[in-house]
């Protein structure tokens, strides 16, 4: 029988947590000339003490002229986080894939090295549990566990300003329906 051979504790470990395939693809796609958005600046006036984007109490008293900044503000906004939690996926998806990788791996090494183990835990559930508190299950588990709840923050993020961007949309949508004038320059005096 051909033995099957497996990563040592020291191999795995290196893996965990160092997998960013989100920075290779980046870099792949800026090689081919594509570019990434950068964060807009956010001015003063839509800033809250810490720099987080605010959006205006009403936006329906803005002049045309700062709704059309506050449009490409949020737009940029949405842009660059968009961009980022699709990042964040990525990396979500890696360190899901090394947690079931090394899960897998443990599992191998429960079954072939020791056959004393399969006699103490003789059902897979309790198989499974003791897999599942090797070390490198739990630092792997745990590695996904903080990409998960990063992409889901970030994910939450966009997605407000997503509405944000609607929000602003609509407005100018509400305006445009009440002008009277047949040329774009006549719409904004």
């Amino acid at each position: 029988m051909e033995e099957v051979k497996t990563q040592t504790q020291e191999e795995t470990n290196l893996k965990i947590g160092e997998y960013h395939e989100s920075e290779k693809a980046k870099a792949d796609l800026i090689k081919q000339g594509m570019r990434f958005p950068a964060m807009p600046a956010i001015p003063l006036w839509n800033q809250d003490g810490d720099g987080a984007f605010v959006m205006p109490a009403d936006i329906t008293v803005l002049h045309p002229q700062q709704l059309g900044q506050l449009y490409s503000l949020v737009t940029g906004l949405a842009v660059y986080y968009g961009t980022l939690v699709a990042k964040m996926d990525i990396d979500r998806t890696t360190a899901e894939r090394v947690r079931d990788f090394t899960v897998a791996q443990v599992s191998l090494e429960l079954d072939l090295s020791d056959p004393e183990i399969k006699k103490k835990y003789p059902n897979r559930e309790f198989q499974d549990a003791y897999v599942k508190q090797d070390p490198r299950c739990i630092q792997a588990e745990n590695w996904y566990a903080q990409c998960n709840a990063t992409f889901i923050l970030a994910e939450a993020l966009q997605k407000g300003y997503e509405k944000n961007l609607n929000l602003v949309s609509r407005e100018i949508t509400r305006r445009s329906n009440f002008q009277q004038f047949e040329n774009r320059g006549d719409n904004l005096r």
